[in-house]
C-alpha cells in the first residue's frame, strides 16, 4: 500500500519470507604447522602458513513465513555455521542475510528481536532451581515484567507439556524433559522465528515424537516460522514443509521433501508374490507387465507355483494399468509391496554420500 512521506509516495512491500540468505560466504582462518620451528616463524611472518576453510560457499535459500524449514546436510556441511550466523553469533564475509526484512549486518538488534535460537548442546540452567524458578530467572534477564512473566509461564507449561514438573529441580530431568524446558525458555519471548540445531539429537523415539509434535504445533497453531538444521531424513520428511540440502557449504537444492526425493530418485519398485494357475498364465502376465508404459525392468523368480515378480519403473508408472493386467491374469496375489524414492536416496545422491 503506498504511503506519502513529505509529499512523495513510496511503496512499502512486505516480504513473504522470514529468512533470506543470498550468496553467503563464511571462512575460518587455518594455520598450517611445520616440524621446523624456525621455519614456522618466517613462514608466519610472510603469511605462507595461513589458509582459509570455507564453511559456507555462496549459500542461498529462502524460508517462507509460518513454515517449518529444514536445512539438511552431512556433518561439516555448514548447517550449524548458518544457524550461528542467523543468531548473530558469527559474522560472514560475503553475501546478504535478512530476517523479517532486517539486514543482519546493519540491524542485528532488530534481528534478535525477531528470533530465538535453541542450541541443544548447551542447556545453561542452574540444576538446583525448579522449572518455574528457571523460567522466572530468564524472564528477568529478558526484561519481562512480573505480570507478563507469570502469564507467559502459565502458557508455556501447557504448550510444552511440563506443568506437572514445574516444581521439580532441573537436575532430576531426563534428556527429553530437559529439552522441553529448554524450548519453554526459548518461547518466553514471543518471537516469530525459532531456530533449532539438531532438535531431537540423542532423544529416545518417544521423546523425539513428542518434541516434533510440539514444533509442528508451533507452526500450525501459532504461525511461527521454524528453521531446523538436521541430518535426520525421517525428521525432515515428517516435519518440514520445505527443505534445502547443503553440502560443502553450498545449497545444492531447495523444495518440498516430496519434490526433492522425486527429483533425484526417479525409479520405483513393485514386488508381487503370486501363485499361478498354470505356466501359460505366468508367461502372459510377464508379457503384459513388460508392455505397460514406463516399466523399465521385470524379473521373476520361483516356479510355476509360488513366484516373486520384481518390477521397476519410473515414478509416473500407471499403477491402475498394472492392477488391471494382474486381475486379468489367472493368478492368486499373495502380496503386493511398493517402494518409492526416499529423501535419503536424494540426500545420498546430492551429497556424494556413496563415495568412499
Amino acid at each position: 500500500m503506498p504511503h506519502e512521506v513529505l509529499g512523495e509516495q513510496i511503496s512499502l512491500t512486505v516480504s513473504e519470507y522470514s529468512v533470506e540468505a543470498t550468496d553467503v560466504v563464511k571462512r575460518y582462518p587455518f594455520r598450517r604447522t611445520s616440524r621446523r620451528a624456525g621455519r614456522n616463524i618466517f613462514r608466519a611472518i610472510l603469511g605462507m602458513d595461513r589458509a582459509d576453510i570455507v564453511a559456507l560457499n555462496k549459500a542461498t535459500f529462502r524460508v517462507k513465513k509460518g513454515e517449518v524449514f529444514g536445512l539438511l546436510g552431512p556433518n561439516g556441511a555448514g548447517k550449524t555455521t548458518m544457524i550461528k550466523i542467523l543468531s548473530t553469533l558469527l559474522s560472514y564475509e560475503e553475501g546478504q542475510v535478512t530476517v523479517n526484512g532486517f539486514d543482519l549486518n546493519r540491524e542485528p538488534n532488530q534481528v534478535l528481536k525477531n528470533l530465538q535460537t535453541v542450541l541443544t548442546g548447551s542447556l545453561g540452567f542452574e540444576w538446583r532451581l525448579t522449572v518455574r524458578q528457571s523460567l522466572e530467572f530468564y524472564a528477568r534477564l529478558y526484561g519481562m515484567s512480573k505480570g507478563e512473566t507469570d502469564r507467559r509461564i502459565e502458557e508455556l507449561l501447557d504448550i510444552t507439556g511440563i506443568r506437572s514438573y514445574e516444581n521439580m529441580m532441573f537436575q532430576g530431568f531426563s534428556s527429553g524433559m530437559a529439552r522441553r524446558v529448554l524450548l519453554a525458555r526459548a518461547l518466553l519471548r514471543d518471537v516469530p522465528i525459532l531456530l533449532f540445531d539438531e532438535p531431537t539429537a540423542n532423544l529416545d523415539p518417544n521423546s523425539a515424537v513428542r518434541f516434533r509434535r510440539i514444533i509442528k504445533d508451533l507452526s500450525v497453531n501459532s504461525g511461527k516460522t521454524v528453521l531446523l538444521a538436521t541430518h535426520n531424513m525421517f525428521e525432515a520428511q515428517d516435519l518440514c514443509d520445505d527443505i534445502a540440502i547443503i553440502d560443502k557449504g553450498h545449497v545444492v537444492t531447495q523444495g518440498t521433501p516430496s519434490e526433492v526425493r522425486h527429483m533425484f530418485g526417479r525409479s520405483m519398485k513393485i514386488i508381487l508374490k503370486v501363485k499361478f494357475g498354470d505356466s501359460e498364465s505366468g508367461d502372459a502376465l510377464l508379457g503384459s507387465l513388460r508392455a505397460t508404459p514406463d516399466v523399465q525392468k521385470v524379473t521373476m523368480t520361483g516356479d510355476d507355483g509360488d513366484s516373486k515378480i520384481v518390477l521397476e519403473g519410473g515414478t509416473g508408472l500407471d499403477i491402475n494399468s498394472l492392477l488391471r493386467n494382474i486381475i486379468a491374469a489367472n493368478v492368486v496375489v499373495r502380496s503386493l509391496e511398493t517402494s518409492y524414492p526416499t529423501l535419503e536416496d536424494a540426500f545420498v545422491a546430492l551429497t556424494a554420500g556413496d563415495q568412499s
